[in-house]
């Protein structure tokens, strides 16, 4: 299978990419600036450029590298960067998922589309898939706009949730990462989160196999939670850190932890593909802790 893949190879692309060509899968990524290539990997290479909001160029790329689906990470992410610059959210986020839908219909690819858990509104118990979606974050509401894009499309699609994926050397904004690199880089990391509120915390690894696990048990139109399924406090994260780190330095801002008990239900997933996560929080944290200090 020959997979497209937009965005910049960060913590989900590149572990996706690793995980596909290690199963023998051709991927092709391209990054979401005008200044940076696509290239192709495992057996294709090319050095044109590719910018998600050009739609010319979007078009010409997929025409030309012909996948058998397009799965789009592309985005600017994260709470802070976007409420920072909320005009290049929407334009990436929107626009550019726009162009990436119209892309795919006029050359009829099928599309796998990276949204994420900001994307609900907050409950009191496990929240599921059909659960309302009522984000409160620029970043929440522009991935909310672009999944609708893609929903109300004519496109062969799968929308994916995945609920705070952390680990691998690349990873360079999840909580867990900060306090990693807190004590590496011998400075205090800023954490917008409540260190008793329960969040549900992923090994990137595990990630990635799930999605190549969903591209060959392909569904159409339907929508998945991926988590790990254990949710636990955030004071419970800090502790695994401290016991391998115990020089990481942090400022918590729990009033800023605008999600609360965050536990999301994957059972779904977990049932239509006989997926189960591999790699607990201890040994995501040793691993991560490991990849940052190489």
């Amino acid at each position: 299978m020959k997979v497209f893949i937009t965005g910049e190879l960060g913590l989900l692309a590149s572990a996706l990419e690793e995980e596909l060509i290690r199963n023998g899968h051709d991927v092709v990524w391209g990054k979401n600036h005008r200044d940076i290539h696509y290239c192709y990997h495992h057996s294709y290479h090319d050095g044109r450029e590719l910018d998600i909001c050009d739609p010319l160029m979007l078009s010409r790329a997929i025409h030309e590298t012909d996948p058998d689906v397009v799965i789009h990470t592309a985005a600017i992410v994260g709470t802070r960067r976007c409420e920072v610059y909320v005009p290049g959210a929407y334009y990436s986020n929107v626009y550019g998922t726009h162009n990436v839908v119209a892309t795919c219909e006029m050359w009829q690819k099928r599309l796998l589309y990276f949204s994420t858990t900001a994307v609900y509104a907050p409950v009191s118990g496990v929240i599921t898939e059909y659960d309302r979606k009522a984000p409160g974050t620029v970043y929440g509401m522009t991935k909310y706009l672009g999944e609708c894009v893609v929903r109300n499309s004519k496109l062969d699609w799968t929308i994916l949730y995945p609920c705070f994926v952390y680990g691998g050397k690349l990873d360079k904004h999840s909580a867990i990462s900060d306090l990693i690199h807190s004590s590496i880089d011998e400075s205090e990391s800023e954490i917008l989160l409540d260190p008793g509120k329960l969040k549900d915390y992923l090994y990137v690894a595990d990630f990635a196999r799930a999605v190549r696990m969903l591209l060959s048990n392909w569904k159409s139109c339907e929508e998945y939670n991926i988590s790990y399924g254990n949710p636990v406090p955030f004071s419970e994260v800090i502790s695994c850190v401290k016991q391998e780190l115990p020089n990481i330095r942090y400022k918590l801002i729990p009033e800023l932890d605008y999600l609360g008990d965050h536990c999301v239900d994957c059972s779904k997933l977990k049932k239509d593909l006989q997926w189960i996560p591999e790699v607990s929080l201890v040994e995501g944290i040793r691993k991560t802790i490991h990849d940052c200090q190489l």
